[in-house]
């Protein structure tokens, strides 16, 4: 007779060896210590023990001026500053996020709740309210003709392979350093702008750190691990960012296509944003609640019927929760109010705060399997052999330039050769 797992009591629980040390690293930059937009911020990461995932983490100040009418930190601020962050490892580049900000942004937004966002508004940056309001959790009011006023913020390094391997990652075992490098935007991509409230006049960066927990195992772990080679996998996943450009007057079944090449796609979202307002962090809806979206990839169409803006426009919001596991996801939320899903293409500057961003975001999920079935290796859709076609349909015609952006979240394999001590991707 077996028994239901609350009530066997043989199961073995795990130890730990003797002398097993966990240390928290605090990383300072190799390449300065004051940065200012379009520099880059270089770290060199230890190579000795194991690297929690999970505990990857930036902290750092910033130091904002403004012009007479006040300026704002659009987005999530602790991210919006850097357009590019990239991993290297032993000199090879193997990961690379561009317009990293704006992911940040989508990140947060459809995995964080509000409750969530909330506790966290200091070290996100959000304005914070005297009364305790929660209408700002996104953005940063900056009050008129400040000169360097600091902030300090500090979050989760959310987005990157490192952070989202599923495994902890043994540094003694890849023979070589990791080097992480941000890559600080301008001011006038980080900014908030309506015309009264106008970009950053200057902006820079001090007492940057990377920080991340280090657990010592000692040395006859490490030779375990050397035992289980020749080569040993860490399944992880990462995201593509990519843009094309929608021109004014664009109307009627369009289709753009992204030329990502990429083993498994777990879930695509397009976000649409043009120059006004929050800019790369207002996701708007290009279709103004009259057209659709669909993705194609591999000649198969997700979801099999399109998002359809004017017959079921909440309904793309529930894919947007499929798609970032929300949907019965245990620890997953949303934070996307109907004030924030109603922007459109159409709305003007004025009418879109920094605190209340678009944020109308059309994805499907692409993986074979569910959610919690993460140990299946390359689960999602293939682009090796035909790019990704985005289908669009616009009963309106566009009245703004936008911008329409793909991010995708797609599995990623880290295969270290224990021999040779390198690592090597697999996407």
């Amino acid at each position: 007779m077996s028994l239901s797992k609350s009530f066997d009591l043989s199961t073995p629980i795990p130890s730990l060896p003797d002398g097993v040390t966990s240390t928290l690293i605090s990383v300072r930059p190799i390449s300065g210590s004051t940065f200012t937009p379009s520099q880059i911020v270089e770290f060199d990461l230890g190579n000795r023990g194991w690297l929690i995932p999970e505990s990857l983490a930036i902290r750092y100040k910033q130091r904002v001026s403004s012009a007479a009418g006040g300026a704002a930190v659009a987005g999530t601020p602790v991210y919006s500053p850097f357009v590019r962050v990239n991993t290297l490892i032993n000199g090879i580049m193997v990961d690379s996020i561009n317009q990293y900000g704006q992911l940040a942004q989508l990140i947060v937004n459809t995995s964080y709740g509000v409750s969530k966002k909330y506790g966290l508004a200091q070290s996100l940056g959000f304005t914070t309210a005297s009364d305790g309001s929660m209408l700002y959790l996104d953005g940063r009011l900056v009050a008129a003709s400040q000169t360097l006023t600091s902030l300090s913020v500090g979050g989760p390094l959310v987005g990157t392979m490192l952070s989202n391997c599923e495994k902890n990652l043994p540094l003694f075992a890849m023979g070589g350093q990791i080097r992480m490098q941000f890559t600080i935007d301008t001011l006038a991509n980080m900014s908030y702008n309506n015309g009264t409230i106008v970009d950053l006049t200057a902006f820079q960066i001090e007492n940057f750190e990377l920080t991340y927990q280090m657990v010592d195992m000692g040395v006859e772990v490490e030779k375990m691990v050397y035992a289980m080679g020749p080569q040993l996998f860490i399944k992880t996943h990462g995201w593509n960012n990519s843009s094309v450009a929608v021109p004014i007057g664009t109307s009627g079944s369009q289709t753009y296509v992204f030329n990502q090449r990429l083993a498994s796609i777990r879930s695509a979202y397009l976000c649409a944003n043009h120059a006004i307002g929050n800019k790369q962090f207002d996701f708007v809806d290009i279709t103004t609640g009259n057209g659709s979206v669909q993705f194609n990839v591999g000649s198969q169409l997700f979801p099999q019927m399109p998002l359809d803006t004017l017959n079921n426009f909440n309904g793309i919001f529930t894919e947007l929760a499929r798609a970032s596991t929300s949907l019965y996801g245990r620890n997953s939320e949303m934070a996307i109010s109907t004030a924030e899903a109603l922007v459109d293409e159409n709305d003007a500057a004025a009418s879109i705060n920094y605190y209340s961003p678009g944020k109308c975001i059309f994805a499907a999920y692409m993986s074979k399997v569910g959610p919690e079935d993460k140990d299946v290796l390359m689960c999602g859709q293939s682009t090796y052999n035909q790019p990704i076609g985005v289908n669009l349909t616009l009963n309106t015609a566009t009245t703004i330039a936008n911008s329409l952006n793909l991010m995708l979240d797609y599995d990623a394999v880290f295969v270290i050769d224990v021999a040779a001590r390198q690592l090597s991707v697999r996407s």
